[in-house]
């Protein structure tokens, strides 16, 4: 949840909670009631928040481990562990508010893992930059991409300028915004798997956050879903923010079913907490946007 501080403790609660029945209009704009859905067989679990402490990519859970009567949900494949943590990260994002961020105070710093990929060059940095170009990024933000392949900061930043636009707004030259924008790129070489690099990583992000009083990271995987767990893993112990939140973007297909959905989230908390992870399909609804036009 971007915003968050910190990563809280909660105590788990067991109560069946099941859905009241929706009004809504049908075809003809007749109202009509839905059926109410029956509580499930399953356990739901709610959370009562005690406490709060510093956020970080390697938080594996926001339940307190200090606590004699609570506990952390244990990495699994089934569904009871995915159930927790997203039921914790629910109560936490009713607190976003309190600890809304301060961007003429806070840096943010965007990791583009797999940046040298295709995806990245024509899906994601475009994306990027209509974000600035639309003055939604903070004012000191930086994107860093991470790659195996080497590259200087220079070829980078012809690599992305090759795929930018101005197709925001046709009628507007944006040539100076995207000079602007190409200056707070910056590649770092790597391998995946290696908390080494993703720690020289950390040390140039810092190079540019130090002169704000916090700073917060986004990671976003544009890589195989074979490596997901590995990269989180090295970049929860090498590239973590020190003084802010981290968050995780994970894309394309998170599993192919239900199975291999829970075995991968399962794998994935033991580096990450359910409020770091946003999982995203950028072809998502792409058949059904086909068939409307």
């Amino acid at each position: 949840m971007l915003g968050l501080e910190g990563t809280r403790a909660g105590t788990l609660v067991t109560s069946p909670q099941p859905q009241k029945a929706l009004v809504g209009r049908s075809v003809d704009g007749r109202p009509h009631r839905s059926k109410p859905v029956k509580p499930s067989q399953g356990r739901r679990c709610s959370v009562s928040l005690a406490s709060a402490g510093p956020s970080s990519l390697g938080a594996a859970t926001t339940l307190d481990k200090e606590s004699p009567t609570i506990s952390a949900p244990a990495p699994q494949n089934g569904s009871d562990s995915i159930d927790a943590q997203i039921a914790i990260s629910n109560e936490n994002a009713k607190l976003e508010g309190l600890n809304a961020e301060n961007w003429e105070r806070n840096a943010l710093s965007i990791v583009v893992v797999g940046a040298s990929g295709d995806l990245a060059k024509k899906k994601i940095f475009p994306a990027l930059f209509a974000i600035f170009y639309e003055g939604m990024m903070p004012e000191s933000f930086n994107i860093f991409g991470f790659a195996r392949s080497a590259m200087s900061d220079d070829e980078f930043r012809d690599l992305i300028a090759s795929s930018l636009t101005c197709r925001v707004d046709q009628k507007e030259d944006c040539s100076g915004k995207m000079d602007y924008f190409l200056d707070r790129c910056f590649y770092q070489p790597g391998q995946y798997g290696s908390e080494e690099d993703f720690h020289k990583l950390s040390e140039r992000m810092t190079e540019h956050e130090q002169k704000r009083e916090k700073a917060d990271r986004v990671f976003y995987l544009s890589i195989p879903p074979s490596i997901f767990t590995q990269v989180a893993g090295a970049a929860s112990k090498g590239a973590s923010s020190p003084s802010g939140w981290t968050r995780v973007i994970v894309e394309k297909p998170f599993g192919k079913d239900t199975e291999s959905f829970n075995k991968l989230s399962a794998d994935l908390y033991q580096h990450l907490s359910e409020e770091q992870m946003y999982r995203i399909d950028h072809y998502l609804g792409k058949e059904l946007i086909e068939n409307l036009t």
